[in-house]
């Protein structure tokens, strides 16, 4: 990873840990960062209430510039 997109992504994961959004977590995959697990659980009040949702997402090369996939 290129040092600039290697250290936003480290402050990146640092927020999510200390603050993460209700309902997400997100975590690398094994020491990779371009590989983020994430669940999000749906908002109560709502058809996906208690529903966990598993994601993958992966970050690309041109990240931020192009959202992770």
């Amino acid at each position: 990873l290129k040092m600039a997109r290697l250290a936003r992504l480290k402050k990146e994961l640092a927020m999510l840990q200390a603050q993460p959004p209700p309902g997400i977590i997100a975590w690398p995959h094994e020491d990779n960062l371009s590989v983020f697990r994430a669940q999000v659980t749906g908002p109560d009040d709502s058809p996906f209430q208690a529903v966990t949702f598993d994601l993958e997402l992966t970050i690309g090369a041109k990240y931020p510039f192009e959202p992770p996939k």
